[in-house]
């Protein structure tokens, strides 16, 4: 008797939990990344800037931007870059990347490098969809970084909904892994984003060389509710157990 009502518990159970095709309706999609770089701020001349924009409404079509910038004062030299990646499954899951995002620094005078959100104050992924039932976003992340680590920043994760976003990472050092899960609410708009404020900066010059990459692989399910007949294997096990406890 017990299995069998506790049989009829679990499938239930699953049931509910059950991701469906249709858990998310797409919006609008934004890619970005871009570079500034002044390799001797003390010349009085803007450093050269790079940027790469893509954005897309209610389609989910591959993307990919990259940029990169360059500047030379005298013996002074540098070089910065970043690039970005996002596809889809479908409106409900999918993959974003970022690769190569730092510098190669060689510079005896003061000197400025920013990227990213510390240039223009934007994301460099930022999707928002519409949610068709009730359930969970989750993101699952990677951060890790080769050479001097610092100024990189890592990844942040921001969410419009409740519980808001996380920084995964420091300053000194971007590596980080994990899980970023978050409950959606059937009817409710959210934007999901992941950004990057790589700053770098010195008064007396430097040689360095720092570079970080992650992956951020994401996924919209949604609960399902058992309409009536749904529920009829759990019923029928239910009741053929409270009637062998009554024989």
């Amino acid at each position: 008797m017990y299995f069998r009502l506790a049989y009829g518990l679990t499938m239930f159970g699953l049931f509910c939990l059950a991701p469906l095709g249709n858990a998310a309706t797409a919006v609008s999609t934004v890619l970005e990344v871009s570079s500034y770089m002044d390799i001797n701020t003390s010349d009085n001349n803007s450093g050269p800037n790079n940027w790469s924009n893509w954005s897309q409404l209610g389609t989910i079509n591959p993307m990919a931007v990259n940029s990169a910038v360059s500047d030379t004062s005298g013996n002074n030299n540098g070089f910065a870059s970043s690039s970005a990646t996002a596809s889809w499954n479908d409106a409900n899951s999918g993959l974003v990347t970022f690769d190569n995002v730092g510098w190669t620094l060689n510079t005896t005078a003061p000197y400025l490098v920013k990227l990213n959100q510390a240039f223009t104050g934007n994301k460099i992924w930022e999707y928002t969809f519409i949610a068709n039932g009730n359930g969970l976003f989750q993101m699952a992340y990677n951060v890790a970084g080769a050479g001097d680590l610092f100024g990189l920043q890592g990844a942040i994760i921001d969410w419009t909904g409740p519980g808001g976003g996380i920084t995964p990472g420091t300053a000194v050092d971007p590596t980080a892994n994990g899980l970023f899960s978050r409950a959606i609410t059937v009817g409710q708009q959210y934007t999901v984003s992941v950004s990057n404020y790589a700053n770098i900066f010195g008064d007396s010059g430097t040689v360095r060389e720092g570079y970080h990459s992650g992956t951020f692989e994401w996924r919209i399910t949604e609960s399902a509710v058992p309409g009536p007949a749904a529920a009829l294997p759990f019923v029928g096990g239910l009741l053929m157990a409270l009637k062998r406890r009554r024989k």
